[in-house]
């Protein structure tokens, strides 16, 4: 679940009252996905996903390949080419 808007429901300087700038708030409730396996890869999926939406207000356009796992697959792939070749330095 994610959250945008939220910091406009009220003003930051309570002194002058909490008067409501704006109540554009949005809520977003993901669908299930796969069992996260490890917890590496539940902060990067939810920073990814739930960070984007808390910032713009919009999902991210490969949504799917970050609840499916697809992409985390990809960065830990990537990140053992980068190990091997450091390795073979």
């Amino acid at each position: 679940m994610a959250l945008h808007g939220v910091n406009n429901l009220w003003h930051p300087d309570e002194s002058i009252g909490m008067t409501p700038l704006q109540r554009d708030v949005q809520v977003r409730a993901y669908p299930p996905g796969k069992p996260f396996e490890s917890s590496d890869e539940f902060v990067a999926v939810f920073k990814k996903v739930v960070g984007h939406f808390g910032a713009v207000g919009d999902d991210v356009v490969d949504l799917e390949q970050w609840l499916d796992g697809t992409r985390w697959s990809e960065i830990q792939a990537k990140q053992a080419e980068i190990e091997k070749l450091e390795q073979d330095l």
